[in-house]
């Protein structure tokens, strides 16, 4: 779960180079703009962009972005390995594991990116950036923003804007592929045109085909429900499906209904298919709470069958209401 960090200040023995413009995205975690709802989970590099839209201008929140990238209905499972439960999205779209965010133009903005394997020309790219008063957005770990760097004799470092690895980080620990700058390009699209191909990206997450033995979407979750109700599986390899594997991913239903209550007064239809994300959302969080958060508590077993018993209704509910809200998704673009 992120937390607040505050910038070292100037007494620090070795300072480094922050610019005023972007002392608001050093000062501390980015908006939290579904904390006063309950949402316990903000992935990294989805903030990042969306903090980083907002620094370009960009009236976008983070529960925006998740929604209208897709990745609010994504899912991927795949029994016995937890490789899937990383990204949610297994979908065999080119270089890098986080192409499901890659639709920034709609706002008119595009991508210079540096590789980090070039650590003399990337170093060079984050200066020529921070010092221009424009944020970074990195991969590293779990994904953040790169708002700062220091450089003393033969050692470089950045100030990432992080959780896991917030802080001052060597520039050659940089992982696993670039480096990206936002750079205004165009117009943002017309609302409609947007909310289109924001529902368009939803269905499409929701009912993307299984890449190999990796399930993606509402079949990857009715491949998850299957397996919690058998026996034989005892999860022993995977048991973070069920803790953030699941639960971190499956939250992300708020954002959609979030974004979907935004838009449901000029897109009939819609407003539903929020109250459906919400309810699916409210069960996983109910079934979160009966297998006592998977490793979270140590004194529930999550493969006990009365438990699971338990869990199950929840879990199946859940599923329901995401059929539900897809199929009025559906519904929608078909008009």
């Amino acid at each position: 779960m992120t937390t607040q960090h505050s910038m070292p200040s100037h007494r620090d023995a070795w300072s480094g180079h922050v610019p005023d413009v972007l002392s608001d995205l050093a000062d501390g975690v980015y908006d939290f703009d579904l904390a006063d709802r309950g949402h316990p989970y903000q992935a990294g590099v989805p903030q990042a962009i969306a903090a980083a839209l907002r620094h370009s201008g960009v009236d976008v929140s983070f529960s925006d972005f998740t929604a209208m990238s897709g990745w609010s209905t994504g899912f991927a499972y795949q029994y016995g390995s937890i490789e899937p439960g990383f990204m949610a999205i297994r979908a065999g779209e080119g270089r890098g594991k986080w192409q499901v965010f890659r639709m920034v133009d709609w706002f008119g903005i595009g991508y210079d990116a540096c590789p980090v394997a070039d650590r003399d020309r990337l170093w060079d790219f984050v200066r020529s950036h921070i010092d221009a008063g424009v944020p970074l957005i990195a991969e590293h770990l779990d994904g953040g923003l790169i708002v700062g760097y220091r450089h003393q004799e033969d050692k470089r470092e950045v100030w990432f804007q992080g959780d896991p690895g917030f802080g001052w980080t060597d520039i050659d620990a940089l992982h696993p592929f670039e480096v990206v700058a936002l750079v205004k390009q165009g117009e943002v699209l017309p609302p409609s045109e947007l909310r289109s191909r924001a529902v368009d990206r939803m269905v499409h997450y929701a009912e993307l085909p299984a890449e190999g033995e990796i399930e993606n979407g509402i079949a990857a979750l009715e491949a998850y429900a299957l397996d919690v109700a058998d026996p034989g599986k005892h999860f022993n390899d995977c048991r973070e499906y069920f803790c953030w594997a699941t639960f971190n991913r499956l939250d992300t239903r708020s954002c959609a209904s979030a974004w979907l209550a935004k838009v449901a007064e000029t897109a009939d239809g819609l407003s539903h298919a929020g109250e459906l994300y919400e309810q699916a959302a409210d069960c996983y969080r109910q079934y979160r709470l009966v297998v006592g958060g998977g490793l979270d508590d140590p004194s529930i077993d999550p493969r006990a069958p009365a438990t699971v018993a338990e869990a199950l209704t929840h879990l199946e509910r859940g599923l329901s209401a995401e059929r539900a809200a897809w199929a009025k998704l559906t519904g929608y673009l078909d008009r």
